[in-house]
């Protein structure tokens, strides 16, 4: 990903790189197609599986490894997750230790478990790392956002509701883009806008310049002004280069959720007499 990443720096990026940056946990089904990706390795092929729905079949692919890999322990878990076993998922729960690197499909299956066990504080926690680890995981944010409604969290709640949805807008766009060979100005003009609201302003970048090479060819612009355009997206590239941040910040990532204030009434919750003055009420 951190490749990818560098790549969009540099605004040397293909069409399949910067879709595979639109969802980090799975690729497009099209895009793992045999004739356009061959996936490697048992987690390649599970990812892709998982990528057409086929959460039982990648749990097949994933069992075998899952005692000895961490990255394929984890996504066991977002599969039982997925399939909605919680009698299973709670045995893998019981089997899993913390993974030694931040893993969003760990996070979100065991948010999953906490959600279903109504551990409502811990499930917002658990969620709020699995977006922390991976931005583009529209699933964490709904179930984030559906928790913090629990606790009256409410506009926390409501940005992480339309962040699910904005970058499922993202992704439905690029399952589009994978599936079609033909390129809509209109499908550009509203991945580009998504990308700036979600803080990805790179990636943004990176397709406006692809949608200047797919409009080339029917495109009434002369060469100075095709040149033009390609100087100003370079511009702003090297702007945003030039910031003090161009990513979203942790604020911006958790929808404004403070973890710590939420700990702490977490703990005021479990035992309230911890907030009472010495000796008690009068």
């Amino acid at each position: 990903t951190e490749h990818l990443r560098q790549l969009c720096r540099l605004g040397d990026v293909t069409e399949i790189e910067l879709r595979t940056l639109l969802c980090l946990a799975l690729p497009f089904p099209e895009d793992a197609a045999p004739e356009r990706l061959d996936p490697i390795g048992y987690l390649g092929r599970a990812r892709a599986e998982a990528s057409q729905g086929n959460w039982d079949r990648a749990e097949e692919l994933l069992r075998p490894n899952a005692q000895d890999e961490e990255e394929a322990a984890a996504m066991l878990g977002r599969c039982l997750a997925q399939q909605q076993d919680f009698d299973r998922l709670a045995d893998w729960a019981d089997s899993i230790s913390e993974p030694k690197s931040v893993d969003a499909d760990y996070y979100f299956a065991m948010g999953v478990l906490d959600a279903k066990r109504n551990d409502t504080f811990s499930g917002i926690e658990r969620f709020s790392q699995a977006v922390l680890a991976d931005p583009t995981d529209s699933q964490s944010y709904l179930w984030l956002g559906r928790l913090l409604e629990e606790i009256g969290e409410s506009e926390s709640a409501k940005r992480a509701l339309e962040r699910s949805a904005l970058v499922e807008r993202t992704q439905s766009l690029g399952r589009e883009m994978a599936s079609e060979e033909q390129r809509d100005g209109q499908q550009f003009d509203s991945l580009v806008d998504s990308l700036y609201k979600l803080r990805r302003p790179l990636e943004a970048l990176a397709w406006r310049g692809m949608q200047l090479l797919y409009e080339r060819s029917d495109s009434n612009l002369t060469e100075d002004q095709e040149q033009q355009l390609f100087s100003e997206i370079e511009k702003e590239r090297s702007e945003i280069l030039g910031a003090s941040t161009i990513t979203a910040d942790k604020n911006f990532l958790l929808c404004g959720v403070n973890l710590e204030s939420l700990r702490k009434r977490r703990n005021d919750k479990e035992d309230p007499n911890d907030s009472q003055p010495a000796g008690g009420e009068k």
